[in-house]
């Protein structure tokens, strides 16, 4: 949850990632629903012949597997 206003709000965001290279290795040998931290850079991707409909894309410069952050209430 978060807070804004004073008035406690659930949030989700979907972003698409993009791995190159080394991290796209690593992210491989990933397991489906298995916890990682990245570390990158957001970039907008248009969808073609419009600007409107940008999508976040999360470009991952640093993986690191296995590790949890736990939310704060």
């Amino acid at each position: 949850m978060q807070v804004e206003a004073g008035i406690q709000r659930q949030t989700e965001v979907e972003v698409s990632a993009v791995a190159i290279g080394d991290v796209a290795a690593v992210s491989a040998r990933f397991q489906t629903g298995e916890w990682a931290t990245v570390q990158g850079f957001l970039t907008g991707r248009r969808r073609m012949g419009t600007q409107q409909g940008t999508q976040l894309v999360l470009h991952v410069t640093h993986i690191m597997q296995g590790t949890n952050i736990q939310q704060s209430d």
